[in-house]
C-alpha cells in the first residue's frame, strides 16, 4: 500500500479524542496540588479528584506523579522566561540582578 501526499496512515487511536479542556484542569489540580502539598505529599487521586476526572485519565495523559510535576515546572519556567526574553533582565554582566527577577517571576 502506497501512501499519498497528505495522507494519514497511521493506525486509527483508540478510546476518545483528547480534551484540551480537561489536560487544563488536570494541569490546574496539579500546579495547586503540588504547590499546597509539595511533590512528596503529592497525591494523584486527590489531584485526579480535584480535576473531576479519573486517576487512570491522568495516567493517559503522563505516565507518572514525576512526569506531572515536570509538565507543571516546565509550564511555569516556559511562561517567566519567555517574559523575560529581551529585556535588561538577562544582562550577564549582572547575574544577582538576573537570579532576582527570575526568582520574583516565581
Amino acid at each position: 500500500m502506497t501512501k499519498r501526499p497528505g495522507e494519514d496512515t497511521s493506525p486509527p487511536r483508540r478510546g476518545r479524542p483528547r480534551d484540551p479542556e480537561r489536560m487544563r484542569r488536570v494541569l490546574d489540580a496539579a500546579k495547586q496540588h503540588f504547590y499546597e502539598h509539595g511533590y512528596e505529599g503529592a497525591n494523584l487521586d486527590a489531584i485526579a479528584s480535584e480535576a473531576g476526572v479519573s486517576k487512570m485519565t491522568v495516567y493517559s495523559y503522563f505516565p507518572s506523579k514525576e512526569a506531572l510535576f515536570e509538565t507543571v515546572i516546565g509550564s511555569r519556567t516556559d511562561r517567566v522566561a519567555g517574559s523575560l526574553l529581551g529585556t535588561r533582565a538577562f544582562d550577564p554582566r549582572h547575574p544577582q540582578t538576573v537570579l532576582s527577577t527570575i526568582g520574583a517571576q516565581f
